[in-house]
């Protein structure tokens, strides 16, 4: 028997290795097997003669026309500006189907255009193009900020070369789904694949709630292109809330808008609560809400508050919102009325409040309201129609004081300076059912007529530089009559003596501010017979008129014969009255006579426009004719005992030196008797007199003057009157608010300096006491 030597460890090792060899055969199949491959959109393009192709995408060509049956190939050039074109391979062709297809990848083919060509001699053109994620027109694929608090949304910007494209987007950090969750319009069903599909062009939302804080990398790339880039953004930590008022104490007039400024960082809404009393007590509570902003402004309207209204306490906001939840009133809270509470203090406590947490502490402060003063001025309808809130200045900037007077057609405007009335200020009326009034009043009605208010046009306000003014027109119809502007300010419990309706709940004192004036017929006039005139460009033509300032006066020159022309100009009336148009008469011939006629169509005398006629000459260019003009000041009204002085001076209105006289005359009395004027100069001034009226009674004192030239003819003249007043207590004048005694604790000024009542006192005993020393 043959004994068998391989041994039972031998035969462990072959079955051992043989183990290892299939082990080894099932890994390298396993190596060698193609991974599950990702589908993307966009990977094939079919396209033809003249398209193009985006590089990294799979073209497939129709090459019928190119190739014979026996073809099996087709080669690809790229086109070369210059030169040969370059050769760079061939490519099989598929006539397995209907058509003889070229099918070829562009992932290493550079920008440019290529063509197919076969045996046929024909060929297929095309262009590759290159996907650029980086240098859009917005600048190119990013998030548009670097970081972004944990829980908040972040912009991811998708911006391309190309416009628009499918985007791809991944993340080591995230799986397709959360990618989904986060990505707004992301979807991660359509495909397989660790990435999400977009729209790019567009700019998404990406929520970041529940992502822990770090540094976060999204690749973006061109579906079925080599496009691809990155984008990153930081995750940081929750900043701590800050909620709080910008101005702590804010502070305004009882009856006008309090402004509250509240800071809202890191949160949008926050609770404010206005309380009243140590204990507490809400008179106002509300939401300030911030959704876009890291601040809200908001106006209170104090005239609103404790009257339980919730719609027309606040105004103005911006930046965000306040809505009233709460607003208390007075009249259903025990005895105390709304003047009560405002009578006893003039603070309330302000708190914010996030999430009921006590973020800020404030104090909502009233003041005092007052009447600082009221001016009448005289304006042009143009001023009128751009007077907005932010330009009342233009009425005393751009109109004319009334001085008394104002003429028919005009327009009267009012200004008011003061506080505590914007609460109320839509209109006139709803001033007046607070105790504010405001009246322009016929003085002069006539027997048994009831006085008239002027038609009023409109009522501007701006609180913040408290100015009101009320604007009205003073129609064509009201020569030589008088009216009284007034405006008062009616303390409480003042109706109950019949003079008005309602009091103003804010006020501790009446305030009444007059002013009065006569309606003058309008006028228009040159300031010269002859005007000598040089035929060149911006001849100056001048005139006064007692319109108001800023209106336009036309002026037209015409003459007729073989030399006839017709030019005209316009002039805008200064606040003294003058105004200056210029003529082109630059192509005019010397010597020529014209007429000139000066208009404005907005003012109307006997049913037609005002107008003023003269004429003038193309000479030397001498300008207007000399003549003495009257230049006059006095007060329209005083008190008595009240000093007054009318100043009269003359001036030369021409180009050349005059020689003249003047007479004044006050009550019929002559004060000046022709006292003559010398050789005045080219746009020369004289004084003549200042001469001090007699106001020891009440009544009118009137007053004359007029001027001759050398050449015996009237050159100017003026006519005026001031009115003597009894004075009134508790009134104030345009300029001031109501009168005081002016005391200063003294109750005269005939003491002897330094020699008081109580040292006379000892003076006088002393010597009493020395006489009787004498007698013992």
């Amino acid at each position: 028997m043959t004994e068998n030597t391989t041994s039972y460890r031998a035969k462990g090792r072959a079955v051992v290795l043989a183990a290892l060899m299939v082990l080894s055969v099932v890994a390298m199949g396993a190596a060698f097997a193609a991974p599950a491959a990702a589908d993307h959109a966009n990977e094939e393009a079919v396209i033809g003669d003249g398209d193009s192709v985006v590089q990294g995408q799979t073209a497939i060509v129709d090459v019928s026309g190119l190739t014979t049956t026996t073809d099996d190939q087709v080669t690809l050039y790229k086109s070369a500006s210059e030169g040969a074109d370059e050769r760079i391979y061939n490519v099989d062709v598929d006539d397995s189907g209907t058509t003889a297809n070229a099918t070829f990848t562009t992932s290493n083919l550079d920008a440019g255009s290529y063509y197919l060509e076969g045996t046929q001699g024909n060929n297929v053109s095309f262009d590759v193009t290159v996907l650029d994620l980086e240098n859009g027109p917005d600048g190119g694929t990013m998030f548009l900020s670097g970081s972004v608090e944990q829980g908040d949304n972040a912009s991811l910007q998708l911006d391309s070369n190309e416009g628009d494209f499918v985007a791809e987007i991944s993340s080591d950090s995230f799986s397709a789904n959360k990618l989904a969750e986060m990505i707004d319009g992301a979807t991660a069903t359509d495909h397989d694949g660790n990435f999400v599909e977009v729209n790019g062009d567009a700019t998404l939302n990406v929520t970041f709630a529940g992502v822990d804080p770090g540094t976060y990398n999204f690749t973006v790339a061109g579906a079925g292109t080599t496009a691809e880039t990155t984008a990153s953004i930081e995750v940081t930590e929750p900043g701590e809330t800050t909620v709080g008022f910008e101005e702590t104490v804010p502070s305004t007039t009882l009856g006008d808008h309090n402004t509250i400024t509240v800071n809202m960082e890191e949160t949008n809404s926050a609770e404010l609560d206005i309380t009243w009393g140590a204990e507490g007590l809400t008179i106002l509570n509300g939401t300030v809400d911030a959704p876009n902003s890291d601040q809200v402004t908001f106006d209170i309207n104090t005239h609103e508050l404790l009257r339980g209204d919730t719609g027309n306490i606040v105004a103005n906001e911006d930046g965000g919102s306040f809505t009233v939840n709460h607003a208390m009133d007075m009249a259903n809270y025990g005895d105390n009325t709304r003047m009560d509470v405002f009578d006893r203090t003039s603070s309330f406590n302000m708190e914010l409040t996030v999430d009921d947490e006590r973020e800020d502490r404030g104090t909502f402060k009233v003041t005092d309201r007052s009447t600082e003063s009221m001016s009448t001025y005289k304006v042009s309808g143009s001023l009128v129609d751009e007077l907005t809130e932010s330009n009342l200045e233009s009425v005393a900037e751009d109109g004319g004081a009334t001085d008394g007077a104002i003429a028919a057609g005009d327009y009267l405007a009012v200004v008011v300076e003061g506080d505590g009335f914007f609460g109320y200020d839509d209109s006139l009326q709803t001033l007046a059912e607070e105790g504010v009034y405001l009246n322009a009043t016929h003085t002069n009605p006539g027997f048994g007529g009831q006085p008239d208010e002027l038609d009023h046009e409109t009522l501007i306000t701006n609180e913040s530089t408290s100015t009101l003014v009320s604007v009205y027109q003073v129609p064509d119809d009201q020569v030589d009559n008088g009216y009284n502007v007034s405006f008062n300010a009616y303390a409480a419990g003042t109706a109950a003596d019949g003079t008005h309706n309602y009091d103003n709940p804010y006020t501790s004192e009446t305030e009444s501010f007059y002013s009065s004036f006569a309606v003058e017929e309008p006028s228009l006039s040159f300031d010269s017979d002859m005007y000598d005139v040089s035929a060149a460009e911006g001849q100056p033509i001048t005139g006064t008129t007692n319109i108001a300032p800023g209106n336009v006066i036309s002026v037209v020159a015409e003459a007729g014969g073989d030399n006839a022309f017709l030019e005209d100009g316009e002039g805008v009336v200064q606040a003294d009255g003058t105004w200056t148009a210029e003529i082109d008469l630059s192509e005019e011939v010397q010597d020529v006579e014209f007429d000139l006629k000066a208009d404005n169509p907005d003012y109307i005398v006997d049913g037609e426009a005002i107008s003023a006629t003269s004429e003038g000459i193309i000479g030397g260019g001498s300008g207007a004719a000399p003549f003495l003009s009257i230049s006059a000041d006095a007060p329209s009204s005083v008190t008595v005992d009240e000093g007054a002085t009318l100043s009269v001076a003359v001036e030369n209105g021409g180009n050349s030196p005059v020689s003249g006289t003047v007479t004044v005359t006050v009550n019929g009395e002559t004060v000046v008797d022709g006292q003559e004027v010398s050789d005045l100069a080219a746009d020369g001034s004289e004084d003549i007199v200042e001469h001090d009226l007699d106001t020891s009674s009440t009544g009118d004192i009137s007053y004359s003057i007029t001027t001759t030239g050398d050449d015996g003819e009237e050159d100017d003249s003026v006519e005026g009157t001031v009115t003597v007043e009894e004075e009134s207590s508790g009134s104030g004048s345009e300029s001031g608010g109501s009168e005081t005694d002016g005391s200063d604790g003294d109750d005269g000024d005939d003491a002897t300096p330094g020699f008081g009542v109580a040292i006379a006192l000892v003076a006088l005993l002393s010597a009493a006491m020395l006489a009787l020393r004498r007698q013992d």
